[in-house]
Protein backbone atom coordinates (compact mmCIF):
# COMPACT_ATOMS: atom_id res chain seq x y z
CA UNK A 1 0.00 0.00 0.00
CA UNK A 2 1.12 3.29 -0.81
CA UNK A 3 1.45 5.67 1.98
CA UNK A 4 1.26 9.60 2.24
CA UNK A 5 4.58 9.95 3.09
CA UNK A 6 5.38 7.72 0.20
CA UNK A 7 3.38 9.36 -2.06
CA UNK A 8 5.06 12.83 -1.31
CA UNK A 9 9.02 11.14 -1.54
CA UNK A 10 8.28 9.51 -4.90
CA UNK A 11 6.56 13.01 -6.15
CA UNK A 12 10.20 14.87 -5.11
CA UNK A 13 12.47 12.07 -6.79
CA UNK A 14 15.00 14.20 -8.67
CA UNK A 15 16.86 11.07 -10.14
CA UNK A 16 13.48 9.87 -11.82
CA UNK A 17 11.55 10.82 -14.28
CA UNK A 18 8.53 13.06 -13.12
CA UNK A 19 6.30 11.43 -11.36
CA UNK A 20 3.07 12.38 -10.72
CA UNK A 21 1.40 9.26 -8.28
CA UNK A 22 -2.39 10.81 -7.61
CA UNK A 23 -2.88 11.15 -11.83
CA UNK A 24 -1.48 7.42 -11.93
CA UNK A 25 -3.85 6.20 -8.98
CA UNK A 26 -6.70 4.81 -11.79
CA UNK A 27 -3.81 1.94 -12.54
CA UNK A 28 -1.99 0.02 -10.51
CA UNK A 29 0.25 -1.28 -12.47
CA UNK A 30 1.76 2.46 -13.37
CA UNK A 31 2.09 3.54 -9.54
CA UNK A 32 4.33 -0.05 -9.36
CA UNK A 33 6.39 0.43 -12.17
CA UNK A 34 7.15 4.34 -10.65
CA UNK A 35 8.93 2.44 -7.42
CA UNK A 36 10.98 0.96 -10.75
CA UNK A 37 12.00 3.76 -12.42
CA UNK A 38 15.19 5.64 -12.79
CA UNK A 39 18.72 5.27 -13.33
CA UNK A 40 20.41 2.22 -11.50
CA UNK A 41 17.46 1.20 -9.38
CA UNK A 42 16.92 -1.80 -10.73
CA UNK A 43 20.61 -2.49 -10.33
CA UNK A 44 19.59 -1.45 -6.59
CA UNK A 45 17.09 -3.85 -6.08
CA UNK A 46 19.17 -6.76 -8.11
CA UNK A 47 22.13 -6.31 -5.56
CA UNK A 48 20.15 -5.76 -2.32
CA UNK A 49 18.11 -8.75 -2.64
CA UNK A 50 21.10 -10.95 -2.50
CA UNK A 51 22.17 -9.42 0.63
CA UNK A 52 22.44 -6.26 2.63
CA UNK A 53 25.38 -4.30 1.34
CA UNK A 54 28.13 -1.17 2.16
CA UNK A 55 28.02 1.46 -0.23
CA UNK A 56 31.49 1.26 -0.86
CA UNK A 57 30.43 -2.40 -2.05
CA UNK A 58 27.32 -1.22 -3.94
CA UNK A 59 29.96 1.31 -6.12
CA UNK A 60 31.77 -2.00 -6.71
CA UNK A 61 28.58 -3.68 -8.29
CA UNK A 62 27.53 -1.06 -9.91
CA UNK A 63 31.12 -0.36 -11.67
CA UNK A 64 29.96 2.81 -14.17
CA UNK A 65 27.81 4.87 -11.94
CA UNK A 66 28.97 7.64 -9.83
CA UNK A 67 29.25 8.06 -6.41
CA UNK A 68 26.59 11.08 -6.94
CA UNK A 69 24.79 9.48 -8.51
CA UNK A 70 24.47 6.48 -6.65
CA UNK A 71 23.97 8.28 -3.12
CA UNK A 72 20.69 10.68 -4.96
CA UNK A 73 19.67 7.24 -6.15
CA UNK A 74 19.97 5.34 -1.99
CA UNK A 75 18.48 8.65 -0.69
CA UNK A 76 15.65 8.60 -2.88
CA UNK A 77 14.67 4.75 -2.22
CA UNK A 78 15.46 5.86 1.03
CA UNK A 79 12.33 7.97 0.88
CA UNK A 80 10.45 6.02 -0.59
CA UNK A 81 10.34 3.87 2.14
CA UNK A 82 12.19 0.73 -0.12
CA UNK A 83 15.40 0.46 1.37
CA UNK A 84 17.03 0.44 4.94
CA UNK A 85 19.92 3.11 5.57
CA UNK A 86 22.26 1.66 8.70
CA UNK A 87 24.99 3.61 10.28
CA UNK A 88 27.91 0.78 11.68
CA UNK A 89 29.46 1.81 14.73
CA UNK A 90 32.86 1.51 13.34
CA UNK A 91 35.76 4.14 12.65
CA UNK A 92 35.51 5.34 10.05
CA UNK A 93 31.73 5.03 10.06
CA UNK A 94 30.24 3.15 7.65
CA UNK A 95 26.88 2.93 5.96
CA UNK A 96 25.01 -0.61 4.85
CA UNK A 97 21.75 -0.29 3.20
CA UNK A 98 19.16 -3.46 2.80
CA UNK A 99 15.80 -3.54 1.72
CA UNK A 100 12.39 -2.71 3.46
CA UNK A 101 9.51 -5.34 3.21
CA UNK A 102 8.26 -2.74 0.92
CA UNK A 103 11.89 -3.07 -1.12
CA UNK A 104 11.57 -7.18 -0.53
CA UNK A 105 8.22 -7.31 -2.22
CA UNK A 106 9.60 -6.08 -5.56
CA UNK A 107 12.08 -9.42 -5.33
CA UNK A 108 10.19 -11.27 -7.71
CA UNK A 109 9.94 -8.92 -10.50
CA UNK A 110 13.82 -8.65 -10.41
CA UNK A 111 14.04 -11.68 -10.21
CA UNK A 112 11.44 -12.15 -13.17
CA UNK A 113 13.90 -9.72 -15.05
CA UNK A 114 16.62 -11.25 -14.13
CA UNK A 115 15.74 -14.79 -15.56
CA UNK A 116 14.01 -12.86 -19.03
CA UNK A 117 17.85 -11.12 -19.18
CA UNK A 118 19.74 -14.51 -18.51
CA UNK A 119 17.04 -16.08 -21.43
CA UNK A 120 17.97 -12.84 -23.72
CA UNK A 121 21.81 -13.69 -23.27
CA UNK A 122 21.76 -16.88 -24.74
CA UNK A 123 19.47 -16.22 -27.77
CA UNK A 124 21.98 -16.60 -31.19
CA UNK A 125 22.23 -13.07 -32.36
CA UNK A 126 21.51 -12.34 -36.14
CA UNK A 127 24.38 -10.91 -37.92
CA UNK A 128 23.02 -7.66 -39.61
CA UNK A 129 23.28 -7.75 -43.53
CA UNK A 130 25.19 -4.93 -45.05
CA UNK A 131 23.71 -3.31 -48.14
CA UNK A 132 25.63 -3.41 -51.07
CA UNK A 133 26.10 -0.18 -52.69
CA UNK A 134 27.39 0.27 -55.87
CA UNK A 135 30.22 2.34 -56.12
CA UNK A 136 30.79 4.24 -59.55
Amino acid sequence: MVTMPNLIAVSRMKASPKLNIPEAMNCPVKVAVQFLAGAWTLEIYWYLSQSSMRFGDLRRSLVTVSPKVLTQRLRDLEELGILKRTVLETYPPQVEYELTPLGRKFIPIIDLIADLGRELTKRPHKEKRRKKVDVL
